[in-house]
């Protein structure tokens, strides 16, 4: 890894992933996507995992209804256990101190 945190064999693998795609060389917007999009998922899944382990007693809550009603599935089936769930990792989230 380079000073600037990016993996530079992996935007190689981006690149060249983008040339064999389209048969087309990446233009420099794209490249930067690509850079800030690297750098976004550094940043932020750490923090997701912290939040989403914090939340593992509303995580299993929500998977127990999910388990109950494997047979009759439909949108909002365990909506209240759901929001519980998402109010938790959103809390956990906005209160992560984890930075990079």
């Amino acid at each position: 890894m380079g000073s600037s945190g990016i993996n530079a064999e992996y935007m190689g693998t981006v690149f060249n992933r983008i040339i064999e795609m389209s048969g087309v060389a990446p233009t420099a917007a794209e490249l930067a996507a690509a850079k800030i999009a690297e750098k976004t998922t550094q940043r932020v899944l750490p923090r997701l995992a912290t939040a989403v382990f914090q939340c593992k007693d509303s995580a299993k809550v929500y998977g127990v209804c999910l388990t109950k009603n494997v047979d009759n599935l439909y949108k909002n089936v365990c909506g209240p256990e759901f929001a519980q769930y998402q109010a938790c990792v959103t809390k956990a989230l906005k209160s992560s101190t984890v930075r990079r």
